[in-house]
């Protein structure tokens, strides 16, 4: 880090926990009001990094979101706010029209968490199905931490059809540990990111 100086200022890494977006907000705000920080690093919560976005233009700090909601840098984007990975937009774009031509399935059933990032997955990956003429036969929504995914696997294995689960983090593990230990993997139960059960 440059000796820990950046133009011959020393250099401080603070590091605060933040689970929710009000708490986000207040640890910034002490953070540039109390100790002067102007650069912040934010991961990995959507509405987080939104709300603490928003704080930092108002005070013209820097901020690094680790988050992929796509209004990060869309509606809600700013000067002062950066995306560090790729937006929801680019990853549904990316991996789902591989996964539909290897599986060359015409019908699909989604998983997604309940909240800005999985409403994000959930209308992207629709946009580029309905794009290339497949149809959805539903999704099914949880809130973000969700230890048990057996009746959302359930209803997908009464529809019988390739499976997307667009996730993120220990969602992600949960649901795909528990659809290979229901035997549901014989219909392809995919992770919208590329592992597959």
């Amino acid at each position: 880090m440059f000796g820990g100086q950046v133009l011959g200022r020393p250099i401080e890494i603070v590091e605060r926990d933040v689970p929710n977006p009000s708490e986000g907000v207040k640890k910034a705000q002490e953070a540039v009001e109390k100790l002067g920080v102007k650069f912040f690093f934010v991961s990995p919560s959507s509405p987080t990094v939104l709300a603490v976005s928003e704080y930092a233009a108002k005070q013209q700090v820097l901020l690094i979101g680790a988050a992929g909601a796509d209004e990060i840098t869309g509606k809600s984007c700013n000067r002062f706010t950066f995306r560090w990975p790729v937006a929801t937009w680019g990853a549904i774009r990316e991996v789902v029209p591989r996964i539909i031509d290897v599986y060359k399935a015409k019908t699909f059933y989604t998983i997604t968490p309940k909240y800005v990032f999985g409403e994000d997955l959930l209308r992207n990956t629709q946009e580029v199905l309905k794009a290339k003429g497949l149809t959805s036969l539903g999704n099914s929504d949880h809130p973000m931490g969700e230890s048990d995914f057996s009746s959302h696997l359930t209803k997908h294995g009464r529809q019988g059809r390739l499976c997307l689960v667009p996730q993120f983090r220990g969602d992600t593990t949960n649901a795909l540990k528990q659809a290979n230990m229901s035997g549901l993997n014989k219909a392809p139960v995919l992770h919208a990111f590329g592992a597959r059960v």
